[in-house]
């Protein structure tokens, strides 16, 4: 079909053009009469006022079921229209019913109502809406009018369909302390549209989402603590479960506020008890804190129950009058905020109590300590003591004491829990008159007054009396310049006027100080220890207390004057001076008298013995103190208590033929020293040529004097221990009587001294290499040779360093060749069979065995089995006989200070010819030793 320009049918039958020109021309010129145009209209075809939508509202407005999924509609139309369609209002696309509705048709030929259901899908395309509440959406409908001369016409009309928005309410309270915990906060209200879905929007981390059920909700939401605090929105959304065109929304603001008011009781205390004194203007309390909610109330409970209700002002504070119960009670205050949150504070416990104690009275005065016991109004010994009366339910008494008129305050006031006061510092006056005031208290401090309140009492004090006297250092010895306190006690204050002195009976006098205590009962004399003054117990001399133009008096009376008579000193009954037991020495001892010194010790690290007379005359008995020095005064000994003939070790050992000086002084038990004596004398020295020979380590060894050298022949055919010539080779008989032949205390060296003498070089570390070996001497250049004292390794015996010739001994001193050179003879004979009878000293087995004792040592050597064996030389005794010391200057490894070879004999001197004792060999020696 070919539609004209205003949507009527132009396919008309060339025999009607005409008459429908000449009916077009008269419709156009009736034009303007529309009464003409509805007629025309009438008479000829079906107009668009005959297809009517019944169920439209208004100006066409359908109303769908939001639930459902298309929208009804009724039409009655005439049988002219021919078809109708729908237009899409997104697409735009037109559809005839017959192909929207899958077995519909459109037929108006009945001329009843022409039903169906347009799918919601192509008049109103679903979209989300942004916007809450209704949402209209227009859609147009055309329909085909055919007239009777077969002309169709088209016509249009537009619709809308209107969704309606449900409805929805929102209850929801401030966000406070209370409902601030996940899942404590609650969302409810009403809603429309059953089984649709209800979605809450605020502050919450997501979307609360709930369906209305018999027209409302209930929904409970997480409060997140990071909230700020201050007004919010909450926004429900109510919309169906599946797809909307319209929702409803209700909107509220709220206030999130989860802080606490502040609140706090300032007045009153906890634990404060109300007593008659705060209810002198009024039975009320004042109630009064802080707050932080202006003009917002504050309640007040009393004992658990509300009582009255303030509020908050503008600065914070809030005050309230409670009228207390008598006893305990409690008080409680309460504050809320505008979002609901409350704050307690904490029970207030109190109590109420008027109640002052019992009635009490004064009971008198008495000495807190003496004869005056008894308590009456009259006061006869130092010590003031009050006694009272106990009032019932009393916890405390205030006691004072006032002059005569009760005006000023003579003993200050003293508080306790007993019913007697001791006023022990309160100075009174002798004969005076005073008055006692007193309270008694209540645990709260109600008060009662006795109930002869300014009791009366006088004073008569007796005269004060010494009672003691005693010194500052009891059980001690005092010397010169040292303070002695000396207390003098009376048993009742005393004044002192000028500068009393106290006479001792060390010829001096003690001066008072001051006195010496807070009660005014000691004095306090000094004395101080001159020069040669003594006592062999210290004590007060003759009349004792000597007044010096001053006075001691009676400091409650000036009238009274003190007694100055001294108790006897029995040392029983009291603590007097004497029974103190002060020494007081400050005199030296004399002189010690007879100081020599006997007998010179051969010990340089013991004096010879020290002889002496103590002091005479001495009161004390004394010690007397020995120091040992050099000439210039370097001590070798500190002082040291002595006795006479008695020998001192030295702590510095002495050297040989040194002067040395013993000084002498005596010493009190006071520490006084007496003036120094001294004498000297010279240590032991051994003759020209000898050493001294002394070796801690073997002590059963006597100290000796051995050759310096090996024996030379000197003048008179006697031996001679000098470095030049060679040595003097002789048997051991002969050698015997060479070295006897020197005087009475010489002899040729023994066995035992030679190890001695041994031990000692080994001892001594210079004497070794670095490699560890004992010098040995010449071991390898026969004959002997001679000693050349600046050259140790003289002649040029530089093989190895161990071929120094001399040795090095205490006291600064070297000997010579007691290692290889002549191997030398020793006094000792010796036939006992050893096993093994040779060896290395250094191979022998560890330990003590008799062959080591006897020749050896027991020294470690570390090289034991590398040669030379630590230098230490090489034993052989299988032969009986004479014995050979040190080695010689053919043994090589086998010479050392401990060496020894048996009956060693060469040439024409063999043992068939000359008896053992007597043999002798061309590279030997002998050595002599000097025994003091």
């Amino acid at each position: 079909m070919r539609l004209g320009t205003w949507g009527h049918d132009l396919s008309l039958s060339f025999s009607w053009r005409n008459y429908f020109f000449s009916l077009l021309l008269l419709m156009l010129t009736a034009c303007s009469d529309p009464k003409i145009e509805v007629g025309v209209l009438n008479k000829l075809a079906k107009t668009k006022a005959e297809f009517k939508v019944n169920n439209a509202i208004g100006d066409g407005d359908m109303l769908p079921d939001a639930t459902e999924s298309s929208i009804p509609i009724e039409i009655s139309c005439s049988s002219t229209v021919e078809m109708m369609e729908i237009q899409n209002p997104q697409t735009k696309e037109w559809k005839k019913i017959s192909d929207l509705i899958a077995g519909a048709s459109f037929s108006c030929s009945s001329g009843g109502p022409v039903r169906f259901n347009l799918p919601l899908t192509h008049v109103a395309p679903y979209s989300a809406p942004t916007t809450s509440g209704d949402r209209r959406q227009d859609f147009q409908i055309r329909w085909m009018v055919k007239n009777m001369y077969g002309e169709t016409s088209v016509y249009y009309r537009t619709l809308s369909a209107l969704f309606k928005a449900p409805t929805v309410g929102v209850v929801a309270s401030d966000i406070n302390l209370d409902n601030a915990a996940p899942g404590s906060y609650g969302i409810s209200g009403s809603c429309s549209q059953e089984g649709a879905e209800v979605a809450i929007e605020g502050p919450f981390s997501s979307v609360i989402k709930g369906i209305c059920s018999s027209g409302s909700y209930s929904l409970v939401a997480s409060v997140d603590t990071a909230w700020a605090d201050g007004s919010t929105v909450i926004k429900v959304k109510h919309y169906t479960v599946d797809s909307y065109r319209a929702y409803g929304e209700a909107t509220k603001t709220i206030l999130i506020d989860r802080m606490a008011p502040v609140l706090s009781i300032s007045s009153p205390s906890d634990g404060t008890v109300f007593t008659s004194s705060h209810f002198t203007a009024g039975s009320t309390i004042q109630v009064a804190g802080s707050c932080s909610e202006s003009l917002l109330p504050v309640k007040i409970e009393l004992n658990g129950s509300f009582i009255v209700e303030t509020s908050c002002s503008s600065f914070g504070t809030f005050h309230a009058e409670v009228i207390p119960p008598e006893g305990p009670f409690t008080i409680k205050a309460s504050h809320s905020d505008g979002a609901g949150n409350n704050t307690n504070t904490s029970l207030l416990s109190l109590e109420k109590d008027t109640t002052p104690p019992g009635a009490f009275s004064i009971s008198g005065v008495r000495s807190n300590s003496g004869t005056d016991v008894t308590a009456d109004s009259v006061l006869t010994d130092l010590g003031l003591r009050v006694d009272l009366s106990t009032a019932a339910g009393a916890a405390s008494y205030d006691v004072v004491v006032k002059d005569s008129a009760g005006a000023s305050v003579i003993c200050p006031l003293q508080a306790g829990a007993v019913t007697q006061f001791s006023f022990d510092g309160c100075v009174l006056n002798q004969s005076g008159t005073y008055k006692v005031f007193a309270q008694a208290k209540d645990s709260h401090g109600n008060v009662i007054a006795a109930s002869n309140n300014g009791f009366s009492f006088t004073v008569q004090y007796p005269v004060p009396e010494i009672v003691k006297v005693y010194g500052s250092v009891p059980n001690t010895t005092q010397m010169q310049g040292a303070t002695i306190y000396i207390y003098v006690e009376y048993n009742r204050a005393v004044s002192v006027l000028g500068a009393p002195k106290l006479a001792l009976n060390t010829s001096a006098e003690a001066s008072f100080v001051m006195m010496a205590d807070a009660d005014k009962k000691t004095l306090k004399f000094q004395y101080m220890v001159g020069a040669n003054q003594y006592a062999g117990m210290l004590g007060v001399e003759g009349a004792g207390i000597s007044l010096n133009g001053g006075s001691i008096n009676d400091i409650a009376n000036s009238a009274v004057n003190a007694s100055l008579a001294v108790p006897v000193d029995d040392g029983v009954n009291a603590n007097w001076l004497k029974s103190n037991r002060i020494k007081v020495d400050s005199q030296p001892p004399g002189f010690v008298t007879g100081l020599t010194l006997n007998q010179v010790s051969t010990y340089y690290f013991r004096t010879p013995m020290i002889h002496f007379e103590l002091p005479a005359g001495e009161p004390e008995p004394v010690t007397v103190f020995a120091r040992v020095r050099t000439s210039s005064n370097s001590e070798l000994q500190g002082w040291t208590a002595v006795v006479s003939d008695q020998r001192l070790d030295l702590v510095t050992h002495m050297m040989p033929g040194t002067t040395y000086y013993v000084d002498l002084r005596a010493q009190d038990p006071a520490g006084n020293i007496g003036s120094v004596v001294t004498s000297s004398f010279v240590s032991f020295l051994c003759p020209t040529g000898f050493v001294y020979i002394y070796n801690p380590a073997m002590p059963a060894v006597a100290p000796f004097c051995v050759g310096q050298f090996e024996a030379k022949l000197g003048a008179g055919n006697l031996p001679s221990f000098v470095a030049a010539g060679y040595p003097w080779a002789l048997g051991r008989n002969d050698a015997m009587t060479k070295c006897q032949s020197l005087g009475g205390n010489y002899d040729l060296i023994s066995n035992t001294e030679w190890n001695t003498v041994a031990e000692l070089i080994a001892q001594q570390g210079v004497n070794w290499t670095g490699d560890g070996i004992l010098f040995r001497g010449n071991n390898n250049l026969n004959p002997p040779r001679e000693v050349n004292t600046a050259a140790p390794f003289y002649p040029n015996l530089m093989v190895d360093l161990s071929q120094i010739r001399s040795h090095s001994l205490p006291y600064n001193q070297t000997l010579w060749d007691f290692s290889g050179n002549a191997t030398e003879v020793v006094k000792d004979l010796d036939a006992v069979v050893y096993s093994p009878y040779d060896g290395y000293v250094a191979q022998l087995a560890l330990g003590t065995t008799p062959l080591k004792e006897k020749y050896g040592t027991s020294r470690i050597c570390a090289s034991f089995g590398v040669s030379p064996y630590c230098g230490l030389g090489y034993i052989n005794v299988q032969y009986s006989g004479t014995i050979w010391r040190g080695g010689s200057c053919i043994d090589a490894d086998g010479a050392g200070v401990f060496a020894t070879w048996r009956n060693y004999t060469t040439g024409a001197n063999d043992p068939a010819t000359m008896p053992p004792p007597y043999g002798y060999t061309n590279d030997g020696g002998f050595r002599c030793v000097y025994h003091p």
